[in-house]
């Protein structure tokens, strides 16, 4: 069993504010930024997530998608999926720490569950001060504001056998339940010369390669197989750092059931944010979900169903064309496109589970203008 202590996180002062009015208020505002551009809908049950980890000042938006969709699960317990940027690992390491501080008070760590975990290999205990960092414990604040009840156990992923994965994904899988969410840290391309990745020119289309490349890695983690996944790694070479612990999580998802879906929350780049793309990190938020995150309630049923007839009779009397008549609320389209609630309906059906693929979306966040109208307001909404 692990010693009882606490580790002070290392990062505040430096990656995050050391001052918790100053990390609330980042935090914060993140939030807020993350519903801008996403909107307020948030899909309840969630199982998982995909979170970048760079300072929040950088991936802090994106985070916050994935950490809004995580309050909505109400977990008890949150295991972190991280890794060593500074050392080798072997297996996995679990924290031997029972409680992290960071500006924001002490983070609660599930010392029975870790010391479970330590006990089955690959998995072994660590001393947190040699194992910490930065890919978990950035994390931690978004958790005490986001989930502030849910005791942490943060693990540390080094290179696994195709066997260890198996083994480490059964002992995930075994005691966790409803009320644990697993969140696997990485961020995704790095590009520029201080990255030693630089595999096209920096032009006018290198945020539109970058996002190619980001994207064919996300849609290939929808597929919840770690070898695919690794092979699109290879195949490109795109510079994602946490890929043990994604292809861990993808392990671990693989085997549930009922079967797991992912949806893509957000992307960005740090070079969007700071206009310059010599040396630009690529962060995207996903989320994992069973299918009956997409069931519709019966007033909801029933209310798509009259909006898909009256679109269906609309293109009927139409035949397609649109027309400008006061008289024809779904005239606003074009001959080339469905009219406006045909289109509405054919974006909602689009994205239903489909058994060739686990991967719901490889583009940001639903608008908002489209989730509002999927699922219960009173529970798909977030506040900050």
């Amino acid at each position: 069993m692990a010693s009882v202590h606490s580790h002070r996180s290392s990062w505040a002062g430096t990656w995050y504010p050391d001052d918790a009015a100053e990390l609330k208020d980042l935090i914060s505002e993140a939030c807020r930024a993350s519903v801008e551009r996403t909107g307020p809908f948030v899909r309840p049950g969630a199982v998982a997530f995909l979170v970048p980890h760079a300072a929040p000042a950088y991936s802090g938006v994106v985070a916050a998608s994935a950490y809004r969709h995580a309050q909505a699960t109400g977990a008890t317990r949150a295991i972190i999926l991280g890794f060593s940027h500074r050392r080798l690992v072997h297996g996995i390491a679990v924290s031997d720490a029972s409680s992290i501080t960071t500006p924001l008070g002490d983070a609660r760590v599930d010392r029975d569950f870790a010391d479970a975990l330590a006990a089955s290999p690959p998995f072994h205990s660590a001393p947190a001060e040699v194992v910490c960092d930065h890919s978990a414990e950035i994390q931690i604040p978004f958790l005490q504001t986001f989930l502030p009840e849910a005791a942490i156990v943060p693990v540390y992923v080094g290179h696994l056998s195709e066997q260890q994965r198996r083994d480490a994904a059964r002992v995930l899988r075994g005691p966790t339940d409803s009320r644990t969410v697993l969140i696997a840290s990485s961020d995704l391309t790095h590009y520029g010369r201080d990255f030693l990745y630089q595999p096209f020119d920096t032009d006018g289309e290198t945020p539109a390669r970058l996002r190619e490349l980001d994207m064919g890695a996300l849609a290939a983690a929808g597929s919840l197989d770690p070898a695919l996944f690794e092979s699109q790694i290879s195949r490109t070479g795109a510079t994602v750092c946490g890929t043990e612990p994604i292809k861990l999580l993808l392990e671990t998802l693989n085997a549930v059931e009922p079967e797991i879906f992912q949806e893509t929350l957000d992307y960005q780049t740090s070079g969007d944010i700071v206009g310059d793309y010599r040396h630009s990190v690529s962060y995207g938020a996903a989320a994992y979900f069973p299918a009956s995150a997409w069931h519709l309630d019966t007033p909801w049923q029933t209310e798509l169903l009259a909006a898909a007839r009256v679109a269906l009779d609309h293109f009927r009397r139409t035949r397609g064309r649109c027309s400008s008549s006061a008289a024809e609320p779904l005239s606003r389209c074009s001959s080339e496109t469905p009219s406006g609630g045909a289109w509405a309906a054919f974006i909602f059906l689009s994205r239903w589970p489909r058994a060739s693929s686990n991967s719901l979306s490889t583009l940001p966040a639903t608008p908002a203008s489209a989730a509002s109208t999927i699922g219960s307001p009173s529970r798909s909404r977030s506040t900050c």
